[in-house]
């Protein structure tokens, strides 16, 4: 994954450099996101698990073309998702570092673009669990699996708009790539899952 990380952040960078590319400035970014757990089977008999909400907030940059409106954004957040794998039990929290990268070419229109932009966007967001998150399925409530912390990543897909060419405002879904990350019940890899998510955020650039 660090390899892949490294790929395409250099040829985010080789592309920017070819395109003269003018930087928007550094910013904060923050919003919401609704995470859903995919299992590969069912885990114990346990209901199908549900998406809940959760937040996350951090550091980003942008770079684009002047003229072709091709570019580049990253960020570095910290991601709290909430994770609700059974109607019948509470949300667990799950603690997050994402590093999104992505490229994205923004809709320029003459007499507009000072004041109103939109953008589409794709690439791939690596996110570092900082946390295991047990849960229970049963009615002892005694902890019988858990969702153990990895390295994953996601692909991203999504649109959004610039105002005033400071603050921006987006919509993404993370499409779970690669293997799924381990569930253990009893000290044994019992199944494996995957975490996808929406996400509604608001960047200001400075």
């Amino acid at each position: 994954m660090k390899k892949q990380l490294l790929a395409f952040g250099m040829a985010a960078l080789f592309l920017c450099d070819a395109l003269q590319a003018r930087t928007l400035g550094w910013g904060v970014t923050g919003g919401m996101n609704v995470s859903k757990i995919k299992l590969d089977e069912n885990i114990s008999g346990m209901a199908k698990p549900e998406a809940d909400k959760g937040w996350y907030v951090g550091v980003t940059g942008m770079a684009s073309a002047p003229v072709v409106g091709i570019g580049i954004d990253g960020s570095l957040v910290y991601s709290h998702e909430e994770v609700k794998l059974s109607k019948d039990h509470e949300s667990e929290a799950a603690h997050f570092i994402c590093i999104p990268v992505h490229l994205r070419y923004d809709f320029r229109f003459p007499l507009m673009e000072e004041a109103f932009v939109p953008y589409a966007f794709v690439g791939p967001q690596f996110n570092y669990a900082l946390n295991d998150v047990k849960f229970v399925v049963d009615e002892s409530n005694d902890v019988k699996d858990v969702l153990k912390r990895a390295e994953s990543w996601r692909l991203d897909f999504g649109v959004g708009f610039i105002l005033l060419d400071h603050v921006q405002f987006s919509y993404s879904y993370g499409v779970p790539i690669g293997p799924g990350m381990e569930v253990k019940s009893a000290g044994e890899v019992v199944n494996t899952y995957k975490m996808g998510a929406h996400r509604l955020g608001m960047s200001i650039y400075f």
